[in-house]
């Protein structure tokens, strides 16, 4: 990603959020601190936000009510609304008559506007910086769910296993027998080979052929196989750049002119580095775990499957399965004598019988058995021998009773910390610049767009005049009485005004207008236009039919539209229907079969009402929504305004994303 650019997200609690790339948070700022003392009380909502190419200044245009939520209005009088085809109205007919239009969410009455202007210099002082940390934040996140997948795919490995099912009819067994009995009467089964009466009757009844057969050593061995890949090949290596990444960011932390500005704390880094040198150490210890149960299991359930095949008097297949070498004797040994452990906790005292040892490691909670395998390196016996180096601040410290789902947990907790700060401390330096008041407007549909001379444009559609649009001209650095007002309608062929639903900026100098035309189809019209042909225009209400220049118009047959959204960088449009339940998406500059022609910057017929030759090319006709409650619920249609700026910015060649490195070594 070689250019900085912010999501910008306003709510209606007057807070604005701001994250780079869409990913990075980095400012929260509340909008009601900057309103006058005679504001206070009121509650201020962020309607649209756009930020200027060199990132100095953020513009904020904001609504001030009386009441914390949008007020509620009376629909349109425009009859009962009819729908686009026979399907929608065989919907709209199922659904239930109190359910809230889109009208009574869109229509704010009597609000008061204004724009505000907060000088965001640190965004440019720091551009580099910060687009550096967001690079480095979407590696690391990015690691991060590769993480959670692996675990989630190993959890599900292990609950898969068999031995689950057999470890719990032997903790069964073993709560109905005295302490010890259990492990008693295995070992004297491995010494003598004749089992106790009641150990006869369990291996029998509940560990008879169909629970453990000669495949069962086979599918355990497999498992636990898997399990040891996902650790090795995937757990392990994505670990080890996690903490790649972790140590560039802690490096960046020492450079505390640059980062510390910008909320990056190098403590923070630094346990977030030791958690994940903590996940490593236990992801190792548990591959440990596996290898010595993988030992244990095979020769433990060899020898079990060949006593219950003595007992009943079968056949063994293999009469090397009841020969028992020194080292598979100690296997079966130390397996049995830990198979009865009391636990106890908060003074309850629990028997159970554990077969299975990578479990423990699986879940939240702390180890019920600590393991006792110890890892035989060099650096292991220095710590062994040396207790005080343990206590140095970078020698990562082995957690011995904790999980590795906990060691998982802590590792995402300390990596979240890392970059909370910056969405507050990147925020608190934002200073107000100068607050444009627009005075009280009845609106229904907004946009708002920056142009380079400092001009703020914005463009809305009025409760009270649906037939028509504002273009509202801003000086950033002038007073009320600098802005001008356009007012711009249209006609169809027969020379009736047309309903405007929604108008966007496609792109600063090109405007997007969504009609509707007022006969029994009620079809609807996209039109393009430039800003420019408006203003250059005398008139205060103007004819868009009159305009000359660059607008092209296109109709979209057998759709009741409401509202619709345009981009000017991807080059799309996407409508919505009445119902809220179909959308239809259009590719705005694609190429003709024939010809290559754009939509933007074609001269128009003489009768501009008869221009309605097709330069988009639909890449979706329809879009079925079918959950009903998402399509209904329209309350943050008004609250929520996505806008995306973007500038350009050298973007450092040492800083790649995962993604990228992956598809490289592919």
């Amino acid at each position: 990603q070689r250019q900085l650019n912010f999501l910008l997200i306003g709510t209606c609690d007057g807070n604005l959020h701001l994250s780079v790339f869409g990913l990075f948070s980095c400012g929260l700022v509340n909008i009601n601190k900057y309103m006058t003392d005679t504001e206070k009380g009121k509650h201020t909502s962020v309607l649209n936000a756009e930020i200027s190419p060199d990132m100095k200044s953020l513009l904020l245009l904001v609504a001030v009510d009386e009441r914390k939520f949008y007020t509620k209005t009376l629909k349109e009088n425009s009859g009962d609304p009819k729908t686009d085809n026979t399907e929608v109205e065989k919907d709209d007919e199922n659904e239930n008559t109190d359910k809230k239009t889109a009208d009574e969410f869109e229509l704010v009455i009597g609000r008061e506007f204004k724009v505000v202007i907060l000088d965001t210099r640190v965004l440019s002082s720091m551009s580099r910086e910060l687009h550096a940390l967001s690079l480095k934040h979407g590696c690391i996140i990015s690691l991060l769910d590769y993480l959670s997948k692996t675990m989630r795919s190993i959890i599900e490995a292990w609950e898969n296993i068999y031995i689950l099912e057999i470890e719990s009819k032997l903790s069964n067994y073993t709560a109905s027998l005295p302490e010890g009995t259990v492990s008693a009467d295995f070992l004297e089964l491995l010494l003598f080979g004749k089992p106790s009466e009641s150990l006869e009757c369990f291996l029998m009844e509940d560990l008879n052929d169909k629970g453990i057969n000669k495949k069962l050593g086979q599918s355990i061995k497999l498992i636990h196989s898997n399990i040891q890949n996902l650790i090795l090949n995937h757990l392990s290596s994505v670990g080890q750049k996690l903490a790649y990444h972790l140590a560039e960011l802690k490096g960046m932390a020492k450079l505390t002119d640059r980062f510390t500005v910008l909320g990056l704390e190098e403590d923070v880094v630094g346990e977030a580095f030791s958690a994940a040198g903590a996940f490593l150490i236990k992801a190792m210890e548990v591959q440990l775990v596996i290898e010595e149960s993988m030992k244990r299991y095979e020769a433990f359930f060899k020898w079990l499957y060949a006593i219950i095949l003595r007992i009943t008097d079968d056949r063994i297949p293999d009469p090397t399965m009841s020969d028992l070498n020194t080292q598979n004797l100690e296997f079966i040994a130390g397996y049995l004598h830990k198979l009865d452990i009391r636990t106890g906790k908060d003074g309850i005292t629990k028997r159970h019988c554990y077969l299975d040892h990578i479990g423990q490691c699986l879940v939240t909670r702390d180890l019920t058995g600590p393991n006792n395998i110890e890892n035989d390196s060099l650096w292991q016996q220095l710590l062994q021998h040396n207790p005080c180096l343990q206590d140095y601040v970078y020698v990562i410290k082995k957690c011995k009773n904790t999980s590795l789902l906990q060691q998982h947990d802590r590792l995402n907790e300390a990596v979240s910390n890392v970059f909370k700060t910056p969405e507050y401390t990147i925020g608190k330096m934002f200073q107000l610049d100068k607050i444009v008041e627009i005075g009280k407007i009845a609106i229904k549909r907004l946009s708002m767009c920056l142009l380079d001379n400092g001009m703020i444009l914005l463009s809305m559609v009025e409760s009270n005049s649906p037939d028509r649009f504002q273009l509202i001209q801003i000086a950033a650095n002038g007073s009320k009485s600098d802005i001008k007002v356009k007012t711009v309608l249209f006609k169809s062929k027969d020379e009736v005004v047309m309903k405007c639903l929604d108008v966007q900026f496609y792109l600063p100098e090109v405007l997007s207008v969504l009609l509707e035309e007022k006969d029994e189809n009620r079809n609807a019209v996209i039109v393009q236009m430039k800003t420019k042909t408006i203003y250059e225009n005398t008139l205060d209400i103007i004819n868009g039919n009159s305009l000359t220049g660059s607008i092209v118009t296109r109709q979209i047959p057998d759709l009741v539209a409401s509202i619709f959204a345009v981009s000017g960088t991807r080059k799309v449009a996407i409508v919505l229907s009445k119902s809220r339940r179909k959308v239809r998406l259009f590719e705005m500059e694609a190429e003709d079969d024939d010809e290559e022609e754009e939509m933007i910057l074609l001269e128009p017929p003489a009768n501009f009402a008869e221009a309605q030759k097709g330069y988009y090319k639909p890449i979706t006709e329809e879009i079925v929504v079918d959950d009903e409650e998402n399509s209904s619920n329209l309350d943050d249609s008004f609250k929520l305004v996505l806008d995306t700026s973007k500038t350009s910015s050298e973007c450092n060649n040492s800083e790649k994303s995962y993604l990228e490195e992956r598809a490289e070594n592919n």
